[in-house]
C-alpha cells in the first residue's frame, strides 16, 4: 500500500494548522461571501461562536478575494489571497501572524497559484529566521537561514529547481557539515514499517466482512512538531464502520519523527491511503 506524496513542506508550513479551514472556506464562498464560519480546535465547523476556536471571512473580488482566519479575540492569524477562489488558486501574498504576540512570521508570493518571490519567515521575536526566492514554482536563486541569535545558520543558492551550492554554520559562525533544510515527517522505521502497523492493528468491521465490503480509503491529518497525530478526518470513505475503524487508527498511532524546515520542527499536512481487502 502506497504512502501518498507529502505535501510541498514550504508551501505549506503556516497553512498546516489550518489548512483544512481555509479549504473549507473556500468551497462557501458562494453561499456566504463575507459571513463568519466558525471552526472549533478539532477543524470542525461549528454554528456557535462561544465554542469556536478560530473563525474565517471570506471576502469577494470579482472571481478573486481573500480568506482570512482569525483568533476569537479578533487577532489575525493568517490571510490568503486568490485570483479564483472556486479553484483555490491562490495570487498575491499569503501572510501568518503568531498567535501570541500577533507578529508577522510568514510570507508567501503567488503567482497565479505558484510561489515566485522572495518567501520569507520571522521568528516571533521578529528576528529572521529563512527566506528562500521562488520562480515560478522552483527554487530559483538564494536560500539564506539564521539562528535566533541572528547569526547565519546557512546559505544555499538554487538554479531551476535544484541546489547547486550549499553551506552551513555552527551557533558560533564556524563551517560544519551540511545538512538538508528541510526533513519530511517520517513514521519510525519508514513506509514498510508503517504498513505492517496499520495490517497489525486494523480491525476489520464484522458486518463489512460478512458483506464483503472492500476497497480503499483516504484519511487526512496534521502531525504536530511533536510527530503526534492531530485533526483527523476521512476525505474518501467506505461505511460509517470503516470511517470510524480509521479514525480509531489514527488515535492510537504512534509518535512520527517531526517534520523539520531550517533546523527547527514543524506541524505538517499528511494524507494516508487504507486498504480493506479480504484475503
Amino acid at each position: 500500500m502506497p504512502l501518498s506524496t507529502q505535501f510541498h513542506m514550504l508551501r505549506l508550513l503556516f497553512f498546516a494548522g489550518s489548512l483544512l479551514l481555509v479549504l473549507l472556506a473556500v468551497t462557501q464562498v458562494v453561499a456566504q461571501p463575507s459571513a463568519r464560519t466558525y471552526y472549533t480546535g478539532t477543524g470542525r465547523r461549528t454554528a456557535f461562536p462561544d465554542s469556536a476556536a478560530t473563525y474565517t471571512v471570506v471576502r469577494r473580488q470579482g472571481a478573486g478575494g481573500t480568506i482570512t482566519t482569525y483568533q476569537p479575540n479578533g487577532q489575525r492569524l493568517h490571510q490568503e489571497q486568490y485570483s479564483q477562489l472556486r479553484a483555490g488558486q491562490r495570487h498575491g501574498l499569503s501572510i501568518e501572524w503568531h498567535a501570541a504576540t500577533g507578529r508577522r512570521v510568514a510570507s508567501y508570493p503567488y503567482s497565479h497559484g505558484r510561489l515566485h518571490g522572495v518567501v520569507q519567515a520571522w521568528y516571533p521575536t521578529g528576528r529572521p529566521h529563512w527566506q528562500l526566492t521562488y520562480r515560478q514554482g522552483q527554487r530559483h536563486g538564494a536560500l539564506r537561514a539564521w539562528y535566533p541569535s541572528g547569526r547565519l545558520l546557512r546559505t544555499e543558492t538554487y538554479r531551476a529547481g535544484l541546489r547547486r551550492t550549499g553551506r552551513c554554520y555552527t551557533r558560533t559562525g564556524r563551517d560544519t557539515t551540511w545538512f538538508a533544510f528541510e526533513r519530511p515527517a517520517r513514521f519510525v522505521g519508514g513506509e514498510k514499517a508503517l504498513r505492517q502497523w496499520l495490517a497489525r492493528n486494523l480491525r476489520y468491521p464484522a458486518m463489512d466482512l460478512r458483506n464483503q465490503v472492500e476497497g480503499n480509503m483516504w484519511a487526512r491529518f496534521v502531525l504536530d512538531k511533536r510527530g503526534q497525530v492531530q485533526n483527523p478526518e476521512i476525505l474518501k470513505g467506505l461505511t460509517n464502520s470503516t470511517d470510524t475503524e480509521v479514525l480509531r487508527l489514527l488515535k492510537i498511532m504512534p509518535v512520527w519523527e517531526p517534520a523539520v524546515v531550517a533546523g527547527r520542527a514543524v506541524a505538517v499536512p499528511y494524507e494516508l491511503p487504507v486498504e480493506f481487502h479480504i484475503l
